[in-house]
């Protein structure tokens, strides 16, 4: 029967889109933490070296900023295990957010990129596991987020046949992921040479990081706003009941 449709309704479908949204930006607010570093006076003594550097062990703020490293990488995380999955987007999104969560649990035992004898130490395998934890987490942070933010992209330009192009959510709205994706990608293949050089010469990464860190995220907004879209118009706790009484789950 109609009255037996949606087994939990309105309520729990916004609840589970408002906890998703919730969740997305207090978890990119947090990872974007370098954002408040370029305005707290004294923090920012070289544009060399990298964020990583300033939540290192030993360094003025190093508790609070890996603190929000994993407790952004753990909110995102929620938000896109609650956002829609039908994306070719959304394993890597969800990488990247674990990576970036990863790499705050497990700091730089010192600041590598900054000092000549950490670099010494890092080089020859003498510092803590952690800290090549941290290493190997900000690789996959990197290389799942430009995944991502391709596969994403690929929608855009057709190469990617097994998701809609630009789906429209139940408000009418389009799915601008795939276009922030193809911005973002652009951004990125100037970005990565640059970050390149930054690294091997240890100048300018300062500079440089931010591009990155805004083209994640603005490619995990769009995913999360489209998502949140279509689940408008879905009963997606649970799914919906039919007169045989079999749950028929959303995906």
């Amino acid at each position: 029967m109609a009255e037996q449709g949606v087994v939990y309704g309105t309520q729990g479908r916004d609840v589970r889109r408002i906890v998703a949204l919730g969740a997305g930006a207090a978890g990119l607010a947090a990872y974007n933490w370098w954002l408040l570093v370029l305005f707290v006076p004294g923090m920012v003594h070289t544009t060399n070296g990298f964020f990583s550097d300033f939540a290192s062990q030993g360094q003025p703020h190093a508790s609070a900023l890996q603190t929000l490293d994993l407790v952004g990488g753990s909110l995102l995380v929620l938000a896109l295990l609650l956002s829609r999955r039908a994306r070719p987007e959304w394993p890597w999104l969800l990488t990247w957010a674990a990576a970036a969560a990863i790499g705050g649990r497990y700091p730089y035992a010192c600041a590598a990129d900054v000092s000549a004898a950490c670099s010494s130490l890092e080089v020859h395998l003498q510092l803590p596991v952690s800290h090549y934890v941290h290493m190997a987490a900000g690789i996959i942070e990197f290389g799942a987020a430009t995944m991502a933010i391709w596969r994403a992209r690929a929608r855009r330009i057709g190469i990617d046949l097994t998701a809609d192009a630009g789906a429209e959510g139940a408000d009418g709205s389009r799915d601008a992921t795939p276009d922030v994706a193809d911005w973002s990608w652009r951004i990125l293949l100037v970005g990565y040479p640059l970050l390149a050089i930054a690294y091997f010469s240890g100048r300018g990464g300062i500079l440089l990081e931010p591009v990155f860190f805004a083209s994640f995220s603005a490619t995990a907004v769009a995913h999360l706003r489209a998502s949140a879209a279509e689940r408008a118009g879905q009963g997606v706790l649970g799914g919906f009941v039919g007169d045989s009484g079999a749950t028929i789950a959303p995906r």
